[in-house]
């Protein structure tokens, strides 16, 4: 048996903590401290007070601060910063603490909480462009803003459509993702005069999938999955837009109110735990450090996510390349390759072109341009700590090795929500 602490308050319904009802108050707060404990309020039917006065749900006039009694069960280890707030909050109650012998501690493992809605969750103030609004305009958004999608909405702020990276590629010809079109500022504003008087209305995507802030974040979860999405437009009751909910606020929102799996499992049978090893993906391909950079080009063309990793003869991961790298071996002739990237040529085909002309001689291999300080995590991590590093590091991926560093895939953030949900 484990050694628990049962800590119970006897207060009433009118006491407050920081212009909040005093058990909400210490409901968010035990939450907050991400510690293996369970917490219930119970409101009594009659009581008295050390001061003469009743409580009774038979009168009216008596039934103003009818008495609360708040439980918290914990395990004695993480009794002491708890009692410490308590001690501070209750300022009219008793609160008493008494040992329990606990026989078994179990719970469900839950990555998203039951009980949050989208606007816990969302963005606010949510950026929009008009029907009308010129795509070069909205090219200059998508660039300074980092977005990959954008709602449209009319002139009562109903959002009417959303446009895409995707959109801007297959309906308005972008002829380069715009993660290297912002790599060639002087470059931009001759590319966005081809658009002349083309406009968001023109190649927005319709119908378009949005979700109201008082819904449950699971629904708005099951949307991003069922449609394969990564930006939700939120609207109020009127219909409105009043924010966006994307898979980065969930990570975010859970990596500040889920309690790390590692740490509750010291007292908690846990069921539904899943670690990396379980929802790897290998859609990153792998070359050796000393590949050839031409054989570098030709498989990063084709990488989904546009990245190599880089590995030693054992299988140890090194670094990683991105194509936005690779401009840097063009340096010398922005120029050229800025007219290459336009006609929509491969890096492969932009190395052969260009091989006699860049100073390949200094970069011959992948393990001198590759990217050395990468965030990486291990096969038996939790999923929560790969939640944890997404959202601090504002990364799309992470790549995965096991004990001895040896590189088993990626792990991105659309396959995390999907093994957790």
């Amino acid at each position: 048996m484990i050694k628990y602490s049962l800590i119970e308050i006897y207060t009433s319904e009118d006491m407050h903590w920081k212009n909040k009802p005093l058990h909400l108050a210490i409901i968010e707060m035990v939450r907050n401290q991400k510690a293996a404990a369970r917490c219930i309020v119970t409101r009594g039917m009659e009581g008295c007070y050390e001061n003469g006065e009743i409580a009774s749900s038979r009168f009216e006039v008596w039934s103003l601060r009818m008495p609360l009694k708040i439980e918290i069960i914990l395990p004695e280890t993480e009794l002491a910063p708890i009692l410490s707030h308590l001690k501070e909050m209750v300022t009219d109650g008793v609160v008493t603490v008494r040992e329990s012998n606990c026989i078994s501690h179990r719970s469900e493992k839950h990555l998203i909480p039951r009980n949050l809605i989208v606007k816990d969750v969302m963005s606010g103030e949510p950026i929009a462009a008009k029907p009308d609004s010129s795509i070069s305009d909205i090219i200059r958004l998508f660039i300074s803003k980092g977005f990959n999608s954008i709602p449209i909405v009319n002139e009562e702020n109903k959002p009417i459509g959303i446009i895409t990276e995707t959109d801007l590629i297959k309906k308005a010809n972008l002829p380069i993702r715009l993660g290297l079109l912002s790599h060639f500022e002087d470059k931009i504003n001759d590319l966005l005069s081809n658009y002349g008087k083309l406009t968001a209305q023109e190649i927005m995507s319709t119908p378009l999938h949005s979700i109201s802030e008082d819904e449950y974040l699971a629904k708005a979860v099951d949307m991003l999955l069922k449609y394969n999405i990564k930006r939700l437009p939120v609207v109020a009751k009127n219909g409105f837009l009043n924010g966006i909910l994307t898979i980065y606020d969930i990570f975010q929102t859970v990596s500040e109110h889920v309690p790390d799996t590692r740490n509750i499992q010291k007292h908690i049978d846990l069921a539904n735990v899943k670690v990396v090893e379980d929802v790897v993906i290998t859609e990153c391909p792998k070359v050796l450090s000393d590949t050839a950079i031409e054989e570098v080009l030709k498989i990063i063309d084709g990488s989904p996510l546009h990245s190599v990793a880089v590995v030693n003869s054992t299988g140890k991961l090194l670094g990683l390349i991105f194509d936005h790298d690779l401009l840097t071996l063009f340096s010398e002739h922005k120029d050229t390759i800025w007219d290459h990237l336009l006609s929509a040529i491969s890096f492969t085909e932009i190395g052969r072109m260009h091989k006699d002309k860049i100073r390949l001689y200094h970069l011959k291999i992948a393990s001198e341009i590759m990217r050395k300080d990468i965030i990486t995590i291990q096969v038996g991590d939790t999923i929560d700590k790969a939640v944890r590093l997404i959202s601090e590091s504002k990364i799309r991926f992470l790549p995965v090795i096991d004990a001895e560093g040896v590189f088993k895939g990626v792990i991105s953030r659309e396959a995390l929500l999907m093994a957790n949900y």
